[in-house]
């Protein structure tokens, strides 16, 4: 049975060696919950780009050299009680210095009847 409650979407892309670890630290502070099921995700595999500035602090790369390298974007349901947790745990693990995420408000608030 469908419960709907205060959801959001987290999505943010890590690189490929990074991705279990960021993963289970959000899962460990309460994200990736959905109904009865726990630990659930949604990922992709893509190719990341950036160029860093004077300045930067580049986990891969170098100031000055365009970086492209395989990721994965991963998108995870959490609850609003959870969501400042998951955003302080992924932020903790990522390897990056600014990791790139966003935040989505899910209005799913429908009642589902089965047959």
């Amino acid at each position: 049975r469908y419960e709907p409650r205060p959801m959001k979407k987290i999505a943010f892309t890590v690189p490929i060696n990074a991705c279990e670890k960021v993963k289970e630290a959000m899962y460990l502070v309460g994200a990736g919950r959905f109904n009865n099921y726990e630990r659930q995700c949604w990922q992709t595999l893509g190719e990341g780009q950036w160029l860093p500035m004077k300045g930067a602090n580049p986990t891969i790369g170098k100031a000055g050299v365009l970086e492209k390298v395989q990721e994965f974007k991963v998108e995870m349901f959490c609850e609003d009680q959870y969501l400042g947790e998951a955003i302080t745990a992924m932020l903790g693990a990522h390897p990056y210095e600014g990791p790139q995420f966003e935040v989505y408000t899910i209005e799913n608030s429908i009642e589902i009847k089965r047959a």
